[in-house]
């Protein structure tokens, strides 16, 4: 058995970065978080974690040599170029979601780390989730036959900080997005079309960057199945994960 320790790196201590971090050292032996970079850092936090070295440039992290990944958690504007440097110096990527704002940086950078041969994983969690994973099952074995309609409900907790909100690239980039994958995980299909109805009623500046908190999202997918999706930045009863799929032998709920 190889017994080696991963060693990773860690790129922003924000909100996400901290939870990806806290689930690291409590869940995960064979893996060391060695470095952090952020402008901000909580020393204490990091030290609880045991966490070697704390840095203020993110190059002291990606230059490591004893580094053999990097998790990226920074605000979303900067992945791109963190993903590029971390190609060069050879180091495997986990990337918060998305990995960009255009299509183009984001074939750019799947075409970087096939030119560099390192893995690149992107933060979509949900269809990891063991109840998500029993209802494509389902939808493999037959039992609930031809898909009709699709509907997810995907409300948070609370609402992230304006700071967050304002660099995360909008609700359907950094939120509806886990829906979207979902959709495909799940189906193995193409969107073809998308609606949205959105509207802002939990942070009222979202108005003055044109974003907005809720959302009702339409989609069609090839096989002219009809897919609807609920979006919402906070609930105040905790989130709000929901699959429905009908179809002609039956549904399934989860």
């Amino acid at each position: 058995m190889d017994n080696k320790i991963l060693q990773v790196g860690l790129i922003g201590a924000g909100r996400i970065g901290k939870m990806h971090a806290t689930n690291i050292a409590n869940n995960l032996p064979k893996v060391n978080i060695k470095s952090l970079a952020d402008p901000s850092i909580n020393k204490d936090w990091a030290k609880s974690l045991k966490i070697k070295n704390c840095y203020l440039d993110p190059d002291l992290v990606i230059n490591d040599e004893e580094i053999d990944a990097v998790i990226i958690a920074s605000p979303t504007p900067t992945h791109i170029e963190f993903i590029k440097q971390c190609s060069e110096y050879k180091k495997h990527i986990f990337c918060e979601k998305p990995i960009a704002f255009t299509v183009n940086e984001i074939i750019e950078a799947i075409d970087i780390i096939e030119k560099k041969n390192v893995f690149l994983q992107v933060g979509l969690n949900r269809r990891f989730d063991n109840h998500f994973q029993e209802m494509k099952k389902k939808l493999q074995d037959g039992s609930i036959g031809d898909i009709h309609t699709i509907h997810i409900t995907n409300r948070d907790s609370s609402i992230p900080k304006f700071k967050f909100l304002r660099s995360s690239g909008g609700l359907l980039l950094d939120m509806s997005i886990h829906d979207f994958d979902m959709v495909q995980y799940l189906t193995g299909l193409n969107i073809l079309e998308i609606f949205v109805n959105g509207n802002v009623f939990i942070e009222p500046d979202l108005k003055k960057i044109g974003d907005i908190d809720t959302a009702t999202i339409t989609l069609e997918l090839e096989n002219d199945i009809m897919c609807s999706i609920q979006n919402c930045r906070q609930t105040h009863y905790g989130y709000d994960q929901r699959i429905e799929i009908f179809g002609s032998e039956g549904s399934s709920v989860c």
